[in-house]
C-alpha cells in the first residue's frame, strides 16, 4: 500500500481534503486495483494542487507501474508532465508531455476519446511554451483547433484559449505586446469567471497581469495580480510563486527598491517552501539586482552568478534578470572580458526581446568582444547605462 506522506505543511483544509480522500481506499475491496489506484490518483491530483510536486509523482509513477491500462498510463504521464512545468523543471516536463502524447496517440486509435487527447495536447502546449519551442508550440495549437469543436467542457476548452495567450507571449518574446494580447486576456477572464472555479480564475487573471507586464503598464499589472492574489488564498504555489516574482519585476522596472525587496522577501519564502528551483534562481536575480542598486556588490555579483547558473540551466527566458546586475559588477570589478561572454546570451532568440537602443547597445559590446578590442570598458558603459534608462536595470 503506498503511504501517505507528511502533510502537516499544508493548510488545514488541504490536510482534510487529501486525508478523507486518501481514506476511501478502505471502503475498496480486496482485488479491486483499479479502483484503489482510482482513490490514489485522486490522492495525487490533491498533493500536486498543494504543492507537493515530488510527493505527487511518487503517487503517478506508483500507480503507473501498476496500470495495464494504455490510456491511464498517458493520462499520468501527462499529469507527471504537468507537475514538473509546476516546478518548472521545462526541459524533462516537455519530454515526459511528448512521451504522453505519444502514447496517448495510440490509445485514441482504440478508444477515440477525443477530450483526453485534447487535454495532452494542451499540456504539451503548456511544456513546449516553457521550454521555448515556438514551432512544436504552432504546430499543436493548429492539431488542437482541429479538435477544438468537439470540445464540450468549457474548463477544458479554457485551457484552449490559455494556450493561444502563452503564444501570444512567445511570439513576440514578452515585449511590449500587441493589444491583440490584452483583448484575448480580457475574453479569458470573462469565459474564466463563468467557471465560478477559484484556481481557474486566478489564472485568468495571472495570465493577463503578465500580458500587461510585457506592455511596461505596471500599475495595471499589479491589480490583476492582486486580484489573483485573493482567489488563490496561499493555495496553489507555481501560479502563486509566479505572481509573487514578478510582482516584485514590476516594482524593480519602476526602480522601486523598497517594493522590489519586499516582494522578492515573499517570493523566496514560497520559492523555498514548494522547492521550485527554476523560480529560486529568479529570487536570487532580484536579490542580485536589489543588492547593485545598493553597491553592495559583492553580494550582488554573488547572488547575479547563482540566479544565472539556475535559470540558465532551466533555460529560464528571463536570464537578463540575473545578467544586467552581474555586468553592473563586473564593471566595477573591471571585469569586461567576462562581462562580453555573459553580455553575448542576451540577444539568444529564446530569451526575452529589449528595447532597440539597447539591442544596438548589446550588439556592438558583442562586436567588440568578439573582435578582442581592448576599449571594451566604453561598450559595457553604454550596455549598463541604456539598461538603467529602460529599466532593464
Amino acid at each position: 500500500m503506498k503511504l501517505l506522506p507528511d502533510i502537516s505543511g499544508l493548510s488545514a483544509d488541504a490536510q482534510t481534503l487529501i486525508r478523507n480522500s486518501y481514506r476511501q481506499i478502505g471502503e475498496v475491496g480486496d482485488g479491486e486495483l483499479d479502483e484503489v489506484n482510482a482513490v490514489l490518483e485522486n490522492v495525487a491530483d490533491l498533493l500536486d494542487q498543494s504543492g507537493m510536486h515530488n510527493e505527487s509523482r511518487d503517487f503517478y509513477n506508483h500507480i503507473y507501474i501498476q496500470s495495464n491500462d494504455l490510456l491511464a498510463k498517458a493520462r499520468l504521464l501527462r499529469k507527471i508532465s504537468a507537475s514538473f512545468n509546476a516546478q518548472r523543471e521545462y526541459q524533462i516536463a516537455q519530454q515526459v508531455s511528448e512521451e504522453a502524447l505519444l502514447l496517448m496517440r495510440q490509445a485514441h486509435i482504440l478508444t477515440e476519446n477525443i477530450p483526453e487527447l485534447f487535454e495532452t495536447l494542451t499540456v504539451c502546449a503548456y511544456a513546449n511554451y516553457f521550454a521555448s519551442k515556438p514551432k512544436r508550440l504552432h504546430q499543436l495549437i493548429a492539431e488542437m483547433r482541429s479538435y477544438f469543436p468537439g470540445i464540450s467542457d468549457q474548463s477544458v476548452r479554457l485551457r484552449f484559449y490559455f494556450v493561444v495567450m502563452l503564444n501570444i507571449l512567445l511570439r513576440n518574446r514578452w515585449y511590449m505586446l500587441p493589444e491583440e494580447a490584452i483583448t484575448h486576456g480580457e475574453f479569458y477572464l470573462q469565459l474564466a469567471l463563468e467557471t465560478k472555479n477559484w484556481n481557474t480564475i486566478a489564472t485568468a487573471y495571472s495570465g493577463l497581469a503578465f500580458c500587461h507586464l510585457w506592455r511596461e503598464e505596471f500599475e495595471v499589472c499589479r491589480k490583476k495580480f492582486e486580484v489573483a492574489f485573493d482567489y488563490l488564498q496561499n493555495r496553489n504555489y507555481d501560479l502563486l510563486l509566479t505572481a509573487q516574482v514578478y510582482t516584485a519585476v514590476s516594482f524593480r522596472m519602476q526602480n522601486n527598491i523598497s517594493m522590489t525587496e519586499r516582494w522578492t522577501a515573499i517570493s523566496k519564502e514560497v520559492a523555498e517552501k514548494s522547492n521550485n528551483i527554476n523560480y529560486q534562481g529568479l529570487v536570487y536575480a532580484n536579490l542580485a539586482w536589489i543588492n547593485a542598486k545598493r553597491n553592495n556588490l559583492l553580494y550582488a555579483e554573488e547572488f547575479a552568478k547563482k540566479g544565472f547558473e539556475i535559470c540558465l540551466t532551466f533555460r529560464n527566458p528571463m536570464l537578463y534578470l540575473c545578467i544586467f546586475p552581474l555586468l553592473k559588477c563586473l564593471l566595477k570589478g573591471s571585469q569586461y572580458d567576462d562581462a562580453g561572454g555573459y553580455n553575448f546570451l542576451l540577444l539568444h532568440p529564446s530569451l526575452k526581446s529589449f528595447p532597440e537602443p539597447l539591442n544596438e547597445k548589446i550588439s556592438a559590446m558583442n562586436a567588440a568582444w568578439v573582435e578582442g578590442r581592448n576599449d571594451l570598458r566604453c561598450y559595457l558603459e553604454d550596455v549598463v547605462t541604456e539598461a538603467e534608462l529602460s529599466n532593464y536595470f
